[in-house]
């Protein structure tokens, strides 16, 4: 997710993440602004898998949760005309 919205930096420890998260989140740009939903739906979907692993005790596809999330992105881009300029710059898919 990091390489589709262009970052390019190394995963770190969750404080770490979530401290880099705050920063974005902060920023105004549209860019941000994605990377900052995008992150709140990592978050969800792996919450989710978790659960899904946990009590229904079947895999969860990984790649699954990735198109649930960018097709969120592109919905919800729709709308919001700053989004829509940085999702055209975008590769449609991140692989």
């Amino acid at each position: 997710m990091l390489l589709w919205l262009g970052h390019r930096r190394q995963i770190q420890d969750w404080e770490t993440e979530v401290n880099w998260m705050s920063q974005i989140a902060r920023r105004r740009g549209g860019v941000a602004k994605i990377t900052s939903c995008a992150f709140a739906m990592v978050v969800n979907k792996l919450w989710t898998a978790r659960n899904y692993i946990r009590f229904k005790k079947r895999p969860f596809s990984s790649e699954q949760i990735i198109k649930d999330i960018v097709l969120h992105i592109h919905i919800r881009g729709r709308n919001n005309s700053t989004w829509r300029e940085c999702l055209q710059m975008l590769p449609r898919y991140p692989f």
